[in-house]
C-alpha cells in the first residue's frame, strides 16, 4: 500500500511541477478559459490528460529505447520547435483578434478533441516522461506486477490538471490589469518560448557534434 501511495504522489508531483511553467498548452488553456469558461477548460484539460496518460503508459514499455536514441530525441525536439514556430506566427498575425486561438486551426468546437490534438503534437513530453520513467523504475518507485504503474499514471494526470488549472486561474486573476494588450503579451510569450527552445536545441546539439 505504501509503494502505491509513493508512486501516485511521485507522478502527481512530477506532473504538477512540469505543467506549471509557461508553455504553449498553458497559454492556449488560458485563452480557452477566457473565452469559453471553466467547463470548456476542464474538457480541454481532460483531452490533454488523456493523451498524456496514454503516452506515459507506452513510454513505460519503451523508455530505455527512447531515452538512448539521440536521433529519435532530436527528431522529436525539431518537430516540437517547428510547432512552436507555427503557433508564434499565428499568434502574431491575430494579435488584434478577440482571441488568439481563433486563428489556431486545430482548436475546434469539440474542445475535448482540441486538447487531444494539441497535446498529441507536444513532442517534448516524450523525452521528459521517458527520463522520469527510467528514474522511477531504477529507484523502485515503479515495480513490476503490481499497481504502482497505474497509480503513477493516475497521479500524473491529476497533477497536470491541478497544475494547469492553477496556472490559468492565477493568470486570469492578474490579466484584468492588462486588458487590451493581453493578446500582444501572449504572442510575445510564444515568441520567447520559441527562442528559448531554439537556443536549448542549438546548445545541446552543437556540443554533441563538436
Amino acid at each position: 500500500m505504501k509503494s502505491i501511495a509513493i508512486a501516485f504522489l511521485t507522478g502527481l508531483g512530477i506532473s504538477f511541477i512540469g505543467s506549471v511553467p509557461v508553455g504553449y498548452l498553458n497559454i492556449i488553456a488560458f485563452d480557452v478559459y477566457s473565452m469559453r469558461g471553466i467547463v470548456k477548460l476542464c474538457y480541454f484539460l481532460l483531452g490533454i490528460i488523456t493523451v498524456e496518460c496514454l503516452i506515459i503508459y507506452f513510454i513505460f514499455k519503451f523508455a530505455e529505447k527512447i531515452n538512448s536514441s539521440i536521433r529519435l530525441t532530436k527528431s522529436l525536439e525539431i518537430a516540437s520547435l517547428l510547432f512552436l514556430i507555427i503557433l508564434t506566427v499565428f499568434s502574431f498575425f491575430t494579435k488584434n483578434e478577440t482571441t488568439t486561438t481563433a486563428a489556431i486551426p486545430y482548436l475546434t468546437e469539440n474542445i475535448f478533441f482540441s486538447g487531444i490534438l494539441l497535446n498529441s503534437v507536444n513532442f517534448l513530453q516524450f523525452p521528459f516522461w521517458s527520463g522520469w520513467s527510467i528514474y522511477a523504475v531504477n529507484n523502485k518507485i515503479i515495480e513490476k506486477h503490481n499497481y504502482t504503474k497505474g497509480m503513477f499514471i493516475w497521479g500524473a494526470g491529476i497533477g497536470t490538471m491541478a497544475g494547469m488549472l492553477a496556472f490559468v486561474l492565477l493568470l486570469s486573476r492578474f490579466s484584468v490589469y492588462f486588458t487590451g494588450i493581453i493578446n500582444y503579451i501572449i504572442a510575445c510569450v510564444f515568441l520567447l518560448l520559441t527562442l528559448f527552445q531554439a537556443f536549448k536545441f542549438y546548445r545541446k546539439y552543437a556540443i554533441v557534434t563538436k
